[in-house]
């Protein structure tokens, strides 16, 4: 399985079966999981001037196998880059930690997005552990308020609000 441009997983649904038409009709070469009997997650993000804010239901992405992943990973050797979100972190964080550590290991690019302020409080060392691995992180205003909320206080650095107490 070389040159694979995407993949994740679907639902058996209508919207799972357009979305690989369109992969099918511009000819991209995928790797999609079909989560049997589940809906195909959905996203919706909006970006006004440098904020952006992002609403996600994860459905199918719930089901994803940390064993199609590693199938893939076994056989792909051309990807020169990953990316995946905190969302994943909060669904399939063996996964997302098993793509970032491949990534690392054979010298790729692995980009990874907070995704949501709630996940660094919910899930800390999974998120530090995905941020170590990465190259890039993508977030915004607020994701990275909470993400160094977090690491001043590990850091013991002083934030605003310490410096008031």
């Amino acid at each position: 399985m070389s040159n694979i441009k995407t993949l994740g997983s679907i639902g058996t649904d209508k919207q799972g079966t357009w979305i690989k038409d369109q992969l099918a009709k511009e000819n991209i070469k995928h790797a999609i999981f079909e989560a049997q009997n589940e809906k195909t997650g959905e996203c919706a993000v909006t970006v006004v001037d440098a904020d952006r804010t992002c609403i996600a239901v994860l459905d199918a992405c719930l089901k994803y196998p940390t064993s199609h992943l590693a199938g893939i990973l076994d056989t792909e050797d051309s990807a020169y880059c990953f990316y995946t979100t905190g969302f994943f972190v909060e669904v399939n964080y063996e996964a997302s930690l098993l793509m970032a550590q491949y990534a690392f290991e054979n010298n790729k690019v692995f980009g990874f997005n907070f995704a949501a302020d709630y996940l660094y409080a919910d899930f800390k060392q999974e998120m530090l552990k995905c941020i170590e691995y990465s190259n890039f992180i993508f977030c915004n205003r607020e994701e990275a308020f909470a993400c160094a909320a977090h690491l001043h206080v590990e850091l013991g650095l002083e934030t605003e609000e310490s410096k008031r107490d």
